[in-house]
């Protein structure tokens, strides 16, 4: 950890600041010590705070390490508030010289962020449904044999081919028919899913004018993870999956990672 203490920067805010603004190209993340963080989305007429964080330890500006490199909201912190600060460039460069550090770093990151998500829905813990009945699956007989026909999808883009070999074997294909649920919000994840083809609803929850209300949003892009897992902590379902759509089975890659 001494590679990232020497790219790290602990600064002490002096007074209120923005740290973020939104759509700023991110050159930066940062990491919450001690303090207050406010997260604001503005419209054209309107803005919405979306999340206040105190908790030590909580990324903040996660929205810029994707593509376009854009912060999705502006953060606000308070004066006093402690944070550590780390370029982005300062990473990438790391990463080639320490790929395993980076990426426990990204799984820190991934797992820290989870308190913001349920900040965000304006709940203290996620929502759970008892009633929602969990899925098997169907387990496919066929094996993935043309890795660059999967190349190209968002989860494997960025490793080796050689990587991708060794990932793909970690795994098996499981198809599931449309409405039936495939996981389940708040529940413990049992492992990495992703997206290979069809159409799913994530389902999830937040609490809205003295009430909790649901909301969905469709995914059909392939190559999305629809759960989290990195050996290194319990991560919880942010949403429930559901199948839904025209097709009648979809396919995931089912993984079960101990780094």
């Amino acid at each position: 950890m001494d590679l990232i203490d020497g790219i790290s920067e602990h600064i002490i805010a002096e007074s209120d600041e923005v740290l973020a603004k939104q759509h700023q190209i991110s050159e930066n993340i940062y990491f919450l010590i001690k303090g207050k963080a406010t997260f604001t989305k503005y419209f054209e007429t309107k803005s919405i705070t979306f999340a206040k964080i105190t908790k030590p330890a909580t990324p903040l500006g996660i929205s810029g390490l994707n593509q376009p490199n854009r912060f999705m909201g502006e953060i606000f912190i308070e004066g006093g508030t402690e944070y550590i600060s780390i370029k982005l460039d300062d990473l990438r460069d790391l990463q080639q010289k320490n790929s395993k550090l980076i990426s426990t770093l990204y799984s820190a990151i991934s797992f820290f962020s989870f308190q913001l998500l349920v900040s965000s829905r304006n709940l203290n813990t996620l929502y759970k449904d008892d009633e929602i009945q969990i899925s098997p699956g169907i387990p496919s007989e066929k094996s993935i044999t043309n890795i660059h026909r999967i190349k190209s999808a968002t989860f494997f883009s960025t490793l080796t081919d050689d990587d991708l070999e060794k990932f793909i074997k970690l795994g098996n294909i499981k198809m599931y028919s449309s409405n039936q649920y495939i996981v389940k919000e708040g529940d413990v994840s049992k492992g990495l899913k992703i997206l290979l083809s069809g159409k799913v609803d994530g389902l999830f929850h937040n609490f809205i004018n003295g009430k909790i209300r649901r909301n969905f949003r469709t995914l059909t892009r392939a190559g999305i993870a629809l759960t989290l897992s990195s050996g290194k902590g319990d991560f919880f379902n942010p949403y429930t999956i559901k199948s839904t759509g025209i097709q009648k089975f979809y396919i995931f890659l089912t993984k079960h990672l101990k780094i």
